[in-house]
Order: C-alpha cells, then structure tokens, then sequence
C-alpha cells in the first residue's frame, strides 16, 4: 500500500536527507579521503620501487598454466624488499578498509526513513524511499 506525504511528512523527509548528508560529510567522508589517501600513497611507493613491465614480462616467459604462474608470483613476491612486501600488504588492508567502510556509509544513507506523524486522532508511520 502506497501512502501519499502530508506536507509535514515531506518537510520531515527533507530535513531527515540533510541530516544524513551533514552525517557523511563529517563522519564518512574523512574516513573514506584517509583510505584513499592511504592507498594511492601505497600505489606511489610500488611504483617506486617496482618495475612493472619487467614484472609482466617475467610472468609472460613463466608459461601459462595456472600452478606455475602462481608459484612464479609468490616466489616472485618472496624475493623482493620487505618494503615492497609491506607496501604491497598495506596496500591490501588499505583497500578491504575502503570496501568495508564505504560499504557500510552507503548501507547507512540508504536505510529508508521512517516517518511517524502523531496527531490528537491516530499515528500513521510512513517510510520514505
């Protein structure tokens, strides 16, 4: 069943919008800018430090079978810098927190607002998209 807004409820549902967008900006989006920054801070040491196109061409003569392949890229990874390796491993546990947060920010802006207009009669409850 479809419920129309009262203009009361319309008024609710906009203020509610703002009060969410007033949410991220100071409590997500900081977050999310720190993540980002953390990651592309990782991706610039990489870049540093790794030669990438002597990587993919040492991946293209270890053969394409999929067992060699992955051992070439561990024993590859094993042979590098403990820099490169935290580098690498930061920039793994900077991106799942990216995921995981900005999962969880838009899961929160999305959440439905419910309504509950009272007057001296009844309590309807609208939930808003």
């Amino acid at each position: 069943m479809l419920m129309t807004l009262t203009p009361s409820q319309k008024f609710i549902a906009r203020i509610m919008r703002r009060i969410h967008a007033i949410w991220f900006v100071k409590r997500a989006l900081p977050v999310l800018l720190l993540e980002i920054a953390a990651i592309g801070l990782c991706v610039a040491q990489f870049a540093q430090h790794v030669h990438v196109a002597s990587v993919f061409r040492n991946i293209a003569a270890s053969g394409t079978q999929p067992m060699p392949l992955m051992q070439f890229m561990f024993d590859a990874f094993l042979a590098t810098d403990y820099l490169v390796e935290g580098v690498v491993a930061g920039a793994i546990v900077a991106a799942v927190l990216f995921v995981r947060s900005t999962s969880t920010s838009i899961r929160k802006v999305r959440t439905p607002v419910t309504v509950t207009a009272r007057n001296f009669s009844a309590t309807s409850r609208v939930t808003l998209p």
